[in-house]
C-alpha cells in the first residue's frame, strides 16, 4: 500500500538522514551516469593574443549503476496479523524501515568514502576543531558540505572547542557545515560529503510482498529494495578515520 511505503521512507529518513539528502533517481532503469573523478584546471592568468591557450584536463568514467538487492522479511502469526490495520502498517514500516535503511546508508557511506579515496582522508588526532577543518579543505568541491558521524562522536564533536576554547559546535553548525547524526557511519570514522553530489539509482522502489506458509500458519510480508549510487563528484567528499 502506498501509505505502508511512505511511513517505511518516513522511518528510514529520519534514522538516515544521508538517505534524504543525497540526490536519488528512481529511474526504474540501469543508470550510466558520467563521474567526475580528477580535476587539472590550467592556470589562468593575462596571455598574449599569439600565446597558445594551455589545456585543461579532467578525467570522467562512465559509471554504471545496476542496483544492489536489498530485503527484509517479517513473520507473523494469523493471530499477530488481524490487528488493526494502522498497528499493522507502523508495525511492519518500523521493522522493514530499520533493516533496509540500516544496510543501504551503510552501503552509501562506504561508497562515499572509497570514492573520496585515500587522499582525502584525515586520520583522526583526537583534534575535532582541526580534523574537521582539515576535512573539508580536502573536499574541494563540495559547495555545501555536511558532517555526518556516529551518536558516539556527534556529541563528542558537539562539546569540542577551537584555539580559543569556543565551542566548534554554533546554531547546528560546526565550521559553517551541518553537522548530522547518523549511526550507519562507522564509530571513529566521521564523513564530510556535498550529498547532493551523491546520485543513487532506484532500479525498484520499496515494493511490499506477502505470502502465507500453511503448513506455520504465518503471514510472510517481504520488504524488498534495489538501488545503488557514487559519487558524482570525487573532490566533494573526504572523510576522517
Amino acid at each position: 500500500p502506498k501509505t505502508l511505503d511512505t511511513m517505511i521512507w518516513d522511518n528510514i529518513h529520519t534514522a538516515h538522514p544521508i538517505l534524504a539528502d543525497i540526490n536519488t533517481v528512481a529511474s526504474g532503469i540501469v543508470l550510466e551516469v558520467t563521474k567526475h573523478t580528477a580535476i587539472a584546471t590550467r592556470a589562468s592568468g593575462k596571455k598574449d593574443a599569439d600565446s597558445a591557450v594551455a589545456a585543461e584536463n579532467n578525467t570522467f568514467v562512465k559509471v554504471s549503476l545496476a542496483g544492489v538487492d536489498y530485503d527484509k522479511y517479517v513473520e507473523l502469526t494469523y493471530a499477530e496479523a488481524k490487528m488493526s490495520q494502522g498497528a499493522l502498517e507502523q508495525y511492519l514500516a518500523q521493522e522493514i524501515a530499520a533493516e533496509l535503511g540500516e544496510a543501504l546508508a551503510k552501503d552509501v557511506f562506504a561508497k562515499i568514502k572509497s570514492d573520496a579515496g585515500t587522499g582525502r582522508k584525515q586520520t583522526k588526532s583526537g583534534d575535532w576543531f582541526a580534523d574537521i577543518a582539515a576535512a573539508l579543505g580536502m573536499a574541494t568541491m563540495a559547495q555545501n558540505p555536511v558532517v555526518y558521524a556516529s551518536v558516539a562522536d556527534y556529541y563528542a564533536i558537539i562539546g569540542a572547542v577551537d584555539t580559543n576554547g569556543q565551542p566548534i559546535f554554533r546554531d547546528g553548525l560546526v565550521l559553517q557545515a551541518n553537522l548530522k547524526k547518523d549511526n550507519a557511519v562507522p564509530s571513529g570514522t566521521v564523513i564530510v560529503v556535498d550529498p547532493k553530489k551523491f546520485v543513487l539509482n532506484e532500479v525498484q522502489g520499496i515494493m511490499i510482498e506477502s505470502d502465507k506458509d500453511v503448513k506455520a500458519h504465518h503471514v510472510i510480508v517481504s520488504g524488498y529494495l534495489r538501488a545503488e549510487g557514487c559519487m558524482r563528484v570525487n573532490a566533494a567528499a573526504a572523510y576522517i578515520a
